[in-house]
């Protein structure tokens, strides 16, 4: 497997983590950075994670080697390259003319070239997100699929923004595109009810946003009730795979 995911110290030879397994997988400061970084730069696209990327970078002693930044990476204005950058959960598009301040998925490579920008040579992007929702044949994954489609129709319906995950495919593709060395891995997701509990309770919430009647408000609760309570049969306590991954796709440019 590339060095890139499957890492060791460089002056040791000791192995430090594997990007393959989940629990290094989440552990982005101690397994993404290098040994002997300089300078990073971690990328959110919602603040509300923003402080738990610091906590992280804290904890593992290198938020003093660190550039933090939440929103909308063409706002970035840094003169400055860095070793390494971690870009997690940025690339979901938007449909056109929904959100003034992100870009539509044609214009997604914009972002991709802008983060490649600011690397060091031989420095590397981490890319981490969710893979697109696939088909899977459980009833349970099935049921939770339908749930996600009354959500999504009722987020729409209520005016608020519906975005796209970027496949790990087509970042792997865009990066080899731009030059850069690429690796890639896939994490299956595990879903439980409370997971299904809390999709239903946001859609909930967009249902009461709708600039609708009551009745037809009440239908989409309805709707979503019945799907809850079929769901609560077929998880019956235990996490099932719905067909969502999320991953972590590595580029690399050249040293020279």
């Amino acid at each position: 497997m590339s060095s890139l995911i499957h890492r060791k110290d460089i002056n040791s030879g000791k192995e430090l983590c594997d990007l393959s397994l989940e629990e290094d997988y989440k552990n982005k400061f101690r397994c993404q950075l290098p040994v002997t970084v300089d300078k990073f730069l971690s990328i959110r696209g919602f603040s509300k994670d923003l402080r738990e990327e610091m906590e992280e970078a804290k904890e593992y002693g290198v938020l003093d080697k660190g550039k933090f930044f939440v929103g909308n990476i063409m706002e970035l204005q840094l003169d400055e390259k860095f070793d390494t950058i971690i870009a997690n959960g940025l690339l979901a598009a938007v449909d056109k003319d929904t959100d003034a301040s992100a870009l539509p998925m044609e214009d997604m490579d914009i972002i991709v070239e802008r983060i490649v920008s600011l690397l060091k040579p031989g420095g590397a992007v981490y890319f981490i997100g969710n893979a697109v929702l696939k088909q899977v044949n459980k009833p349970a994954a099935e049921v939770y699929h339908q749930i996600l489609a009354v959500a999504d129709a009722a987020k729409r319906l209520s005016g608020e923004i519906s975005k796209r995950d970027i496949s790990a495919d087509w970042v792997e593709r865009t990066l080899s595109r731009l030059g850069l060395v690429t690796t890639s891995k896939l994490f299956p997701v595990q879903y439980s009810e409370e997971d299904v509990d809390s999709t239903v309770k946001d859609a909930m919430e967009w249902i009461e946003e709708m600039d609708a009647s009551p009745d037809f408000k009440q239908s989409f609760k309805k709707m979503l009730e019945d799907l809850q309570e079929r769901a609560s049969d077929e998880f019956d306590g235990e996490e099932v795979y719905v067909g969502e991954d999320s991953y972590v796709v590595v580029g690399q440019l050249p040293s020279s």
